[in-house]
């Protein structure tokens, strides 16, 4: 992805610990973007639950969630939502960990040499460098969700960073937010059979990128005094540059799900019937983002400079998907496994594609799920599982809680950088 490079001001290429350390201490506040394009659907509201099963979704989606994977499946909706507030925030698991090596050895960092801080503070940024650091908001306000039918209304502000070359260190800080609102619906046909649904996006993002290569941090800027950093730091949050940088859009989520048990008596086959009321197998088919629903910025390099050209918002292309998944029931529990392929209409690694989940509920009350998403195995404290995505949540009947791990392959390649998530969840409603 190209961004809008800043100014780049006179700098003076002194360098001190102080400055690299306060570049971490900035780091750490930005995290990263989420304009990226993902393999996966971008998060507009809090429900976090499709994330905790790797994203595999489009068959499973019977929940207000639903409005956003397949609103085909509004119509499986068991009972009334109305939606008072609700909050996710999500983080890069790697800027959690090195924020707690620096809360470790932060203290003894002004007993080192100079050379020594700032060999301290290189290896703290190290691991994060070719790696993804987001930091997300996502807020939603009042909505209604019910059987067939569902009305959200949503906000996500968004800073972030993303280090890339360790031989000549770069680093992209954007910040963004947006806000809209999604109206979806639902028919069923054939004894639910056949489910259609689709939903209408209307979003407005605002937008503010930076890129700077490490050696822009030091010095000062010989016209304004200032240092480069702050200079750095103003332009990202320059309210002018910010509106200028804005998008509309306007677009459509058409789905379709079914109930293979509705069609077991044409067949007439005992054995299959049986089958199907263990299993109840659903297929789905969802197609995303009809229309400009994402914006991103698209600017080559050479045109970085033109103040017309930082207007400019690229949408993410539309993505196909189909889904499979069971849901057998053992009195109050039930077990959900599902499989989603998707981006089928774009140049996408297979292996990017492929998206997998298991949940366990009880009672609709407490939920543990866990994934693969992309068939990306995940790598925690040095050790690699075969799964990575995982969640609980406990529904209280009047707020909902909600824990989370994620992973996103940023790009369409098998060796895209991965962004590795924690998130939280606080839903409030009746």
């Amino acid at each position: 992805m190209n961004t809008t490079r800043t100014t780049r001001p006179g700098k003076d290429s002194t360098m001190n610990s102080t400055t690299v350390l306060s570049f971490v201490l900035f780091s750490m506040l930005l995290g990263s973007t989420a304009v990226a394009q993902l393999s996966s659907p971008e998060i507009l509201g809090t429900d976090l639950r499709p994330k905790g099963m790797g994203n595999a979704f489009i068959a499973v989606a019977d929940d207000p969630s639903a409005l956003f994977y397949n609103p085909a499946g509004l119509a499986d909706v068991k009972t009334w939502y109305v939606h008072l507030v609700g909050v996710a925030p999500r983080f890069s698991y790697q800027l959690f960990e090195t924020g707690m090596l620096i809360r470790k050895d932060a203290k003894t960092l002004g007993e080192k040499s100079q050379a020594d801080q700032v060999t301290q503070v290189i290896d703290w940024i190290d691991p994060m460098i070719g790696t993804y650091h987001p930091f997300i908001l996502g807020l939603t306000a009042p909505g209604f969700t019910v059987k067939n039918f569902s009305l959200r209304t949503f906000a996500t502000p968004a800073i972030g960073l993303d280090m890339q070359n360790k031989v000549v260190p770069r680093f992209t800080a954007e910040a963004y937010a947006t806000a809209g609102a999604s109206m979806g619906f639902a028919m069923s046909w054939l004894d639910k059979g056949l489910i259609t649904g689709a939903s209408l996006k209307g979003l407005y993002r605002v937008f503010q990128p930076l890129e700077v290569e490490f050696a822009e941090m030091t010095g000062k800027d010989s016209k304004t005094g200032k240092s480069n950093m702050q200079t750095m730091v103003d332009d990202l949050t320059d309210m002018n540059k910010l509106v200028d940088r804005q998008g509309y859009g306007l677009g459509v989520d058409l789905g379709i799900k079914s109930h293979l048990i509705a069609f077991t008596d044409a067949i007439d086959i005992p054995a299959l019937t049986e089958t199907f009321r263990l299993l109840k197998p659903t297929v789905g088919v969802a197609w995303q983002d009809v229309g400009n629903t994402r914006f991103q910025m698209d600017i080559d390099e050479d045109e970085a400079f033109n103040p017309e050209t930082i207007r400019k918002f690229k949408t993410i292309e539309q993505s196909l998907g189909v889904g499979v998944a069971i849901s057998p029931e053992f009195g109050p529990t039930r077990l959900t496994y599902s499989l989603d392929v998707r981006d089928l209409n774009r140049d996408v690694d297979v292996a990017n594609m492929i998206n997998t989940g298991i949940e366990l509920s009880i009672w609709d009350r407490l939920a543990v799920r866990t994934g693969l998403s992309q068939l990306s195995p995940a790598s925690l404290f040095g050790i690699t599982v075969p799964l990575n995505s995982a969640g609980i949540d406990v529904d209280l009947w009047i707020a909902k809680l909600g824990v989370y791990y994620f992973e996103d392959k940023l790009g369409t390649s098998r060796n895209a950088r991965t962004s590795r998530q924690i998130g939280l969840s606080l839903n409030i409603g009746i």
